[in-house]
């Protein structure tokens, strides 16, 4: 019997997932997704990121999450200029987020703007072309029409 009535998540250690950051960082972008994905997917998310001008290697950090991992990714805030969080097919409980987002609407939570999506695996194939019209539109505002303001 539990007394609890919300699940209790074990999260890795702050370092850890600092050393398992990927990337130079240079416009403040962190992409957090599964491991086996950023393995698999890794020239997807590339080509998803370059259609509104980031080179995933040099304009963000990536953290890939191993499975059954829980990443509190605030505390990375302090240790990485983190100005936009891109999070694909993960539940926000696993990145340290007690909310329940809605996908390819940004969020401003903690002083960043958060987007949550679609796993790449579910992105890549033919048959999601609205979900990846979403995130299209979703990108193109924060990233290409702010350029603009």
């Amino acid at each position: 019997m539990s007394f609890l009535n919300f699940e209790m998540y074990d999260h890795i250690d702050k370092e850890k997932a600092i050393k398992s950051l990927v990337g130079d960082n240079l416009k403040g972008i962190l992409i957090v997704l599964p491991k086996e994905e950023y393995i698999e997917k890794e020239e997807f998310l590339s080509k998803i990121m370059s259609s509104v001008k980031i080179e995933v290697n040099q304009d963000c950090c990536t953290l890939p999450v191993e499975d059954g991992d829980v990443v509190i990714i605030s505390q990375l805030f302090g240790k990485k200029e983190i100005n936009n969080v891109l999070v694909f097919g993960l539940d926000t409980k696993q990145i340290g987020l007690n909310y329940d987002a809605p996908l390819y609407k940004p969020i401003k939570i903690i002083g960043r703007m958060f987007i949550t999506g679609h796993s790449l695996y579910h992105l890549d194939k033919n048959e999601n072309k609205q979900d990846k019209l979403k995130l299209w539109n979703t990108l193109k505002a924060i990233f290409l029409e702010s350029e603009n303001r």
